[in-house]
């Protein structure tokens, strides 16, 4: 190995950093993706464990809609995702374009 690396110190000083920005474009956009599961969450959760995207689902009944309690609700599902990814912005473009461009 190089400079008397291990196997292991090589991946955590060479490898790791390449990867660095994948991995967390591929963080982000999981958590992004997962944030909105309405049909896993239907089926899989409990009566008395709702998320967010069902809850919302509450807002609708057979005799109305609650038109402004689903906007309140919609904002608030969009608001924590726009500003995560307000603050990973730099990252997600990075880790989407590395295997596009050379450095």
């Amino acid at each position: 190995m190089i400079d008397g690396c291990s196997r292991w110190q090589s991946f955590i000083r060479i490898v790791l950093p390449l990867m660095r920005n994948g991995i967390a474009t591929a963080a982000i956009m999981s958590f992004i993706f997962s944030w909105n599961q309405f049909l896993f969450s239907l089926i899989l959760s409990g009566p008395k464990t709702k998320t967010v995207p069902v809850a919302v689902y509450n807002f609708i009944s057979y005799g109305k809609i609650d038109w402004a309690g689903i906007g309140a609700a919609a904002t608030l599902i969009v608001l924590p995702v726009s500003i995560f990814a307000f603050f990973v912005r730099k990252s997600i473009v990075q880790g989407l374009t590395m295997g596009a461009l050379k450095d």
